[in-house]
């Protein structure tokens, strides 16, 4: 009888101990799935955004050329006409007004209040 109570008992801690070891190791695997997982999607969001910015670049470098195209084509139609000459320059001061074109130079504060 007493044979039987410690057969029990050593049986009952060993599947204690067996029940923790398990319980470690699916933490364990369920932890370090996670953290590859998210490597994961890390990398596959940094491979997305280099891809947009590669396309994005593409189109912005079509987008000067066709600008380039555009401001030659107009410069070339305004060449001998006074008055398409000023209408030119009235278009470019409204761009550069609405934020349409690049300003570039020194900067002015008279208008600004101080």
């Amino acid at each position: 009888m007493l044979n039987k109570k410690i057969i029990s008992i050593v049986l009952g801690i060993m599947c204690m101990a067996l029940t923790i070891g398990i319980c470690v190791q699916i933490r364990t695997v369920t932890n370090s799935n996670s953290t590859v997982s998210q490597n994961y999607e890390e990398n596959n969001l940094r491979a997305e955004v280099l891809k947009y910015k590669e396309r994005y670049d593409n189109q912005y470098k079509l987008l000067e050329a066709a600008e380039e195209k555009l401001e030659k084509a107009r410069q070339n139609s305004t060449k001998n006409n006074e008055d398409l000459e000023k209408k030119e320059e009235e278009i470019k001061q409204g761009n550069k007004l609405i934020g349409l074109a690049e300003v570039k130079g020194p900067r002015s504060y008279s208008n600004t209040k101080r």
